[in-house]
């Protein structure tokens, strides 16, 4: 198995600001698992990468820079080996109650559940070179 790696995590993301440490810790151990059931490579992916993370709401979203980090943390030492190799973290939110067009299947069944979810992908990081 090799990236592009996506996976969806159903329930409502933890911020990492979060007073319920307790909370936080488990839903970085349930990203571990979701992760480790899609992903069997050893070691981890050595280069850099991009992370997109979209989050799909049902009634309060957070604050779209609130979901990332406690997410990137959970696949470190599993999918890269540090969170430094993220050269590329991207981060949206989108209401589950909207019309969307949807092309990826692996969203069509958490979408017709109407329960919040996460979709990750983690993908090799887009060359790193600028034409200024």
């Amino acid at each position: 198995m090799s990236l592009p790696l996506e996976f969806v995590l159903h329930g409502s993301p933890v911020s990492q600001q979060t007073k319920r440490r307790q909370r936080l810790t488990e839903w970085k151990r349930d990203e571990r698992i979701a992760a480790r059931q899609h992903w069997s490579m050893a070691p981890p992916f050595p280069g850099e990468v991009m992370v997109s993370i979209t989050y799909f709401f049902t009634d309060t979203a957070p604050d779209v820079d609130n979901v990332p980090k406690p997410i990137l943390d959970a696949l470190k030492e599993r999918i890269y080996a540090d969170d430094s190799q993220v050269s590329d973290p991207f981060s949206s939110k989108r209401d589950n109650y909207r019309v969307l067009r949807v092309r990826n299947p692996t969203l069509l069944g958490p979408l017709q559940t109407s329960e919040p979810f996460l979709h990750v992908k983690v993908a090799e990081a887009p060359s790193q070179e600028m034409a200024c």
